[in-house]
């Protein structure tokens, strides 16, 4: 209002009211803004209850709540019209109920509206207003923006001064009541969400109604008949309804129903009061519901929010409650004041309802009926006058004792009155969870007085009896203390067993559960106050006179030796806590008696050795319980422990009588100290009186045993000891067997380091070499006894080192007897024999002593034979050199003689080729120097004479001819052996000579020097043979006569000067002037006849001169008569005999074994019988070294100037079987086998002697003709092809480069093979 305008005082007063509203409205704002958590849920409520008090034609009003937005929520009825009365009451915030409500009013438009404003500061009502009984639509905005009553005061005065003027404000609406439908919601509030809090509080009254709009419609039934409820924001529309029908006595039954949510109420309902419980139907039975502690306990037709501490068993609707102001609770608290009187009136008409309604539950057999016990003073947010506490106290007293004669107790097996209730509560301050197992401790084993309620009732009892327990006056709860008293007077174990007829095992297992909830809880005191624990006897014990094993529990068997050696009043079992007790529960308050004590107290028995009396007997104990434990076998996963308690127990089982072995589950070693100790410290003694193995085989066991299971067993025995730390302890005393099996100690014998026997006799041989002495096993641990290794180990070095050092002292006889026997020691190979076997062969061959069979041995690590080996290898060489020549060496070994068949030269020489060969081969030379040395080696080498020389002493035969060798051996004038200069052309070996070979030059330049220097008798016979001899030679030898300068130049002088003038030149002459055809044939038989058959030839000519009888040409024709008859294709002049023919066969046999020694031959291979016929054929089959077999073809052709000769069963084996042709002949001036192939045969000859032309014989089709052929002829005796031109490379294949190493068998051939 201006105050410069002039006012008058209808003005003044119009301003006033306006102020009085405005200052009313913003304290009721204020207020509420101030805290609005109590009004978040108050809105609807005030909205629904304003909407319930407009009655409608259609009898019960409907409403419709809707969030439309987060922004905007609309609240929507169908009642009746607005009245101007209405209107002016919502904008001035003044109730339009009158002073005495009408029926069934709750409220209109009063203060509580103004909670409205908490979800918005502005509100847009829409409707109808009737005015003057015309019907107008309206639109108003109550805007309560602003923090001032000046904010307010033009809003007001604006909106009300539109009401003034309705007529001409809002429209009319014609016939209003006759088109609206009960669809019509007409009346519409608006609200806008501005803020998060807003918002927040729009939802939390819409999340109540679903608690609280049930029950509200249980009791508005008949005036509301459907809240919906949509929210735009979660997409929810749920329609609420109730139905209700009467079940007598006062008692209806109401269901609100919603889309998806179905709740059932019961109501005692009075003029007063109605009484509400939420149920539900269990098989025929009502289920009390416990109301939400969060939802309000008191109506007057709607919640009072803020009244959910007015504790009462049911809502509490009263009709004609006066709530306070904010509609949160009743007044109450005034002595004199109405609205107070009438409330406690009421109440106390509740309370006497509470008594019918519980009376009707009960007989109906509700469950949960500990909630109709609930009577608990309400809280006050003032304290109560003294009067009304009075009123309050006594109001609970006198229901109390009403209640204790109801059957409210439901049980395990019914119901029972309230009185004998017994509520487990472990104490004032017990939480929850303490008395939930409180509970279950007692559940099913309960020994007080009265009955325990249902498991699932006893926080709801709790609740119901603690408050104000004294207004009971009766005892309701069953506490701790009860409890431990009860147990303790059963006094023993089994009383209690038969009071909660429970097994001791069940009972046992209960009482662990009780000890550790009490100890759980600080009460470890209450132990030594009550005597609730039971021993081993089963008798309850206090805490502090138990002891436990819980730690280690002590077996049984234990127990029984410690009480065999205790009174029969004092066994462990009267000290020791139940085993079934859980000792942990009692922490260290619980002293211990476990294993550990027990093996202390029974150690202290064996070590003190005590005697005792009892029952009249007297007891060693230190015997009795040392046998009883060693009697006692451990069970436990120690597998090392096992094994000792085994092993100690069958020791003394093999030679004493033991109690029968028992299991006891111990694995503490302790538990056996001091038996064990007793035993290791006694148990060698019987074994040291014997003194042998023998002895105490026959002697010392329970029952006697063999040697050697006494070494095994002895053997055990002593890893025992050393494996239990006692070896220290027994090496000192003689129950150690050596190799002689006598005992010793330890410290007289030696370790031994896997020496094999034959070192050990060595050993002893070497110490002793011609008186048997076993010093070595004498000082030997008996290889039985293992684990000492490190006891002095004598090792095969040891003795190795002995022997050697022996050796190198000893004369020569002992040597040779020292090293004989090291070499007869051989190790043992994977496969075949080792090397060193040949030189125990070559030894026990030619040594001329007694060798023993050779000796093998598995390792030899730390062994050096070499000292032996040289020591021999040089007796040998010697043996050989000092032999002087073959004849000699032969005479070295029976072997070499042979009882059958002595060896021939080839074969000797042979045997001192491998001789050689294996120094030379043998660990890279080592004694190749023995043989080799120029100054010291020992001469072994055979010359040509078969002699033996020093190795820088001979030389290698480069191509010597034999016929020139002869020539300067015999010839007086030339007087030069070269034979004795060169190497043996039979050995294999010349490769490894090193000296310069002799070669066909120096023997020619020597001879010619020789016819050179010679100044003597030139017709002298030897002179004359060495010229004619020369001249001849170089006829036949290749170069020589280039070689020899001198005698080239001067030969025909030399002859002409060798013949002279004398008889031979005339004899010579006479010879020249004969016709040529008789000097050939007198060059032949001179060339093919030795004196004696030139002399035998000349008596057969005289004699035929003499007796004219016969005449030569007679004699010539019956000589084929006198012969035996050979059958031949194509027979050759130059045949050899057969007796050649074997010798030549036999000759390349030894050579081919000669050079191939690392073939297997057939049986007899280079053999003959008495008549000098080989074994073996030409055609054999030999075996290689990987198994396989393969033919050969051996032919020998020494002659090159000869026919070579092929018979049908060589051919056969060369075409057809693939078998190698080797030929036994010349190569480069040395004798050797070489391979031919196949096309060798026919290459370049002109013809075969088998009457055809060799010009068949194409190269394509010379394999099918002529194997027919021979196959064809092959019955014939002595066929062979005989080929005139036979082709051997220079380079042909030697036979030991054919294959690798091979060897084989005899193919059975006949004579023509040879």
């Amino acid at each position: 209002m201006d105050s410069n305008t002039q006012t008058t005082v209808d003005d003044e007063i119009a301003y006033n009211n306006y102020r009085l509203t405005a200052d009313k409205i913003m304290q009721l704002l204020s207020q509420i803004r101030e805290d609005p958590s109590a009004s978040a849920k108050r809105w609807v409520w005030e909205l629904l209850q304003n909407a319930k008090d407009v009655p409608n034609k259609f009898d019960k009003v409907s409403v419709e709540i809707e969030l439309v937005s987060q922004d905007t929520l609309k609240f929507r009825h169908n009642g009746d019209t607005f009245t101007t009365k209405n209107i002016t009451g919502l904008v001035q915030q003044v109730s339009s109920k009158d002073s005495q409500n009408l029926e069934g009013q709750t409220g209109k438009f009063g203060t509580g509206f103004i909670c409205t404003h908490l979800l918005s500061d502005i509100i847009d009502v829409e409707g109808v207003v009737t005015y003057k009984g015309v019907n107008r639509r309206f639109s108003i905005r109550l805007d309560r923006s602003g923090y001032r009553s000046e904010d307010l005061l033009p809003r007001i005065e604006s909106t009300l001064e539109e009401l003034r003027h309705i007529e001409t404000s809002y429209q009319e609406v014609d016939n209003y009541e006759v088109n609206r439908t009960e669809q019509s919601f007409d009346t519409v509030f608006t609200y806008h969400l501005k803020t998060k809090e807003k918002q927040k509080s729009a939802i939390a009254g819409l999340d109540d109604l679903i608690n609280t709009l049930p029950i509200t419609l249980v009791t508005q039934s008949k005036k509301i008949k459907q809240v919906r409820v949509i929210n735009r924001v979660k997409g929810t529309n749920v329609v609420y309804t109730c139905n209700s029908e009467s079940l007598g006595d006062n008692v209806r039954l109401s269901k609100v129903v919603t889309d998806n949510l179905n709740k059932t109420y019961l109501s005692y309902i009075t003029e007063d009061v109605a009484l509400i419980t939420e149920v539900t139907l269990n098989n025929g039975r009502y289920e009390i519901v416990k109301r939400d502690y969060k939802q309000p306990v008191l109506y007057r037709d709607f919640p009072l929010i803020g009244s959910e501490k007015f504790y009462f068993p049911y809502t509490l609707n009263g009709f004609e409650f006066n709530p306070t102001e904010r509609r949160n609770g009743l007044l109450i608290n005034s002595t004199d004041h109405p609205s107070c009187v009438s409330n406690r009136q009421i109440v106390d008409k509740a309370v006497d309802a509470v008594f019918k309604f519980n009376e009707w539950l009960i007989s109906h057999n509700a469950t949960n009926r500990y909630l109709l016990a609930a009577s608990r003073i309400p809280e006050s947010s003032e304290k109560y006058s003294d009067d009304v506490a009075t009123w309050i106290k006594n109001l609970q007293l006198r229901w109390r004792k009403q209640l204790l004669d109801e059957l409210l107790v439901e049980t395990e097996t019914g119901v029972d009155f309230l009185r004998n209730l017994s509520v487990p509560v472990f104490s004032g301050t017990a939480s929850k969870e303490i008395n939930e197992i409180f509970f279950h401790i007692l559940d099913g084993r309960y020994i007080g007085r009265g009955v325990l309620p249902k498991f699932e009732h006893l926080h709801g009892w709790l609740e119901v009896v603690r408050h104000e327990y004294d207004s009971w006056k009766t005892k309701l709860k069953y506490e701790k203390d009860d409890f431990l008293t009860d147990l303790a007077n059963l006094q023993n174990l089994s009383n209690l067993c038969n009071k909660i007829e429970k097994t001791e095992s069940d009972t046992l297992e209960w009482l662990n559960k009780l000890y550790i909830f009490l100890v759980d809880q600080n009460l470890l005191v209450d132990f030594d106050q009550y005597a609730i624990i039971p021993n081993q006897k089963g008798e309850f014990k206090l805490l502090k006179d138990l002891r436990t094993d819980h730690s280690s529990r002590i077996p049984e068997i234990l127990k029984s030796i410690y009480n065999s050696v205790n009174q029969d009043n004092a066994t462990i079992q009267h000290t020791l806590m139940d085993v079934c007790v859980d000792a942990t529960i009692f922490g260290n308050t619980l002293q211990s008696f476990s294993l550990k004590e027990m093996i202390e107290e029974l150690n202290k028995y064996v070590k003190q050795g005590e005697h005792i009396c009892k029952n009249g007997k007297t007891i060693d104990v230190k015997s009795e319980v040392t046998y009883s434990l060693l009697s006692l076998y451990p069970n436990t996963d120690n597998h090392a422990y096992l094994k000792k308690r085994e092993d100690i127990y069958k020791f003394c089982e093999s030679y004493r009588t033991m109690q029968v072995r028992e299991t006891v589950d111990v694995s503490e070693t302790d538990l056996w100290k001091e038996a064990d100790n007793h035993w290791f410290s006694n148990s060698y003694l019987a074994i040291v009186k014997k003194e042998s193995v023998s002895a105490m085989a026959k002697t010392f066991f329970v029952a006697e045993k063999t040697e050697e299971e006494t070494l095994t067993w002895l053997n055990d025995y002593l890893k025992f000891y050393r494996d239990n730390s006692y070896g220290d302890l027994i090496k000192e005393q003689a129950v150690f067997p050596n190799q002689q099996k006598n005992f010793k100690k330890l410290s007289e014998l030696r370790y031994d380091s896997s020496i094999p026997e034959v070192f050990k006799d060595l050993g002893n041989l070497a110490k002793s070499p011609n008186k048997p002495l076993d010093a070595c096993r004498l000082r030997l641990l008996h290889r039985s006894i293992l684990g000492y290794e490190q006891q002095d180990p004598l090792s095969i070095k040891d003795i190795y080192e002995y022997v050697k050092d022996v050796f190198n002292e000893s004369n020569d006889s002992t040597k040779e007897i020292i090293a004989r026997y090291t070499i007869s020691i051989l190790v043992k190979q994977d496969s075949g024999e080792p090397e060193e076997r040949k030189l125990y062969d070559f030894a026990k061959t030619i040594s001329g002593y007694k060798f023993e069979e050779a000796k093998y041995i598995e390792s030899s690590v730390g062994f050096n034979w070499g000292f032996a080996q040289e020591y021999y290898i040089k007796l040998l060489a010697e043996r050989i050199a000092n032999s002087v020549n073959l004849d000699g060496f032969k005479e070295l070994s029976q072997t070499f003689m042979g009882e059958d068949k002595a060896m021939n030269t080839k074969e000797l020489i042979h045997w001192v080729d491998k001789f050689i060969v294996f120094l030379h081969d043998y660990k890279s030379k080592k004694y190749w120097s023995i043989i080799t040395d120029k100054d010291h080696g020992i001469g072994i080498w055979l010359n040509q004479n078969n002699n033996f020389c020093r190795f820088h002493d001979v030389c290698k035969d480069d191509s010597i001819p034999e016929e020139l060798k002869d020539l300067c051996a015999k010839n007086r004038y030339l007087n030069r052996d070269f034979r004795e200069e060169v190497f043996s052309l039979d050995s294999s070996i010349t490769s490894y000579l090193e000296t310069t070979p002799i070669t066909l030059t120096e023997v020619g330049k020597y001879v010619d020097e020789k016819i050179k220097d010679y100044d003597g008798n030139k017709q002298d016979k030897d002179f004359r043979a060495l010229i004619f001899t020369i001249r001849e030679l170089c006829n036949s030898i290749e170069r020589l006569e280039d070689i020899m300068p001198y005698f080239k130049e001067k030969k025909s002088s030399l002859i002409v000067g060798s013949l002279g003038e004398g008889p031979t030149m005339d004899l010579v002459s006479s010879i020249v002037q004969q016709e040529d055809s008789k000097i050939h044939v007198v060059k032949e038989i001179l060339e093919h006849n030795s004196i004696d058959d030139l002399n035998k030839a000349k008596e057969l000519l005289r004699f035929l001169d003499e007796n004219q009888s016969y005449s030569i040409e007679e004699i010539i024709k019956e000589i084929p008569h006198l012969l035996e008859k050979n059958v031949e294709i194509n027979s050759r002049e130059n045949e050899i005999s057969k007796r050649k023919m074997y010798e030549a066969q036999l000759e390349a046999q030894r050579k081919l074994m000669e050079i191939r020694y690392d073939w297997t031959f057939p049986k007899g291979y280079g053999e003959c019988n008495n008549e000098g016929k080989p074994y073996c054929y030409s055609t054999i089959c030999i075996t290689d070294e990987t198994g396989e077999n393969r033919n050969i073809v051996l032919k020998s052709y020494k002659d090159r100037t000869a026919t070579f000769k092929i018979n049908p069963e060589e051919w056969d084996a060369v075409v057809r079987d693939d078998a190698k042709l080797l030929v036994y002949t010349r190569v480069n001036g040395m004798l050797d086998i070489v391979e031919i192939p196949q096309g060798d045969l026919i290459m370049n000859q002109s013809k075969i002697s088998i009457t055809f032309s060799s010009v068949n014989l194409n190269e394509e089709e010379f394999t099918d003709r002529v194997s027919t052929f021979a196959e064809t002829l092959h019955y014939f005796k002595e066929l062979h092809f005989d080929f005139d031109k036979f082709h051997i490379a220079t380079n042909a294949t030697s036979v030991r480069d054919i294959y690798a190493k091979q060897q084989g068998s005899q193919v059975q051939t006949s004579d023509d093979d040879l």
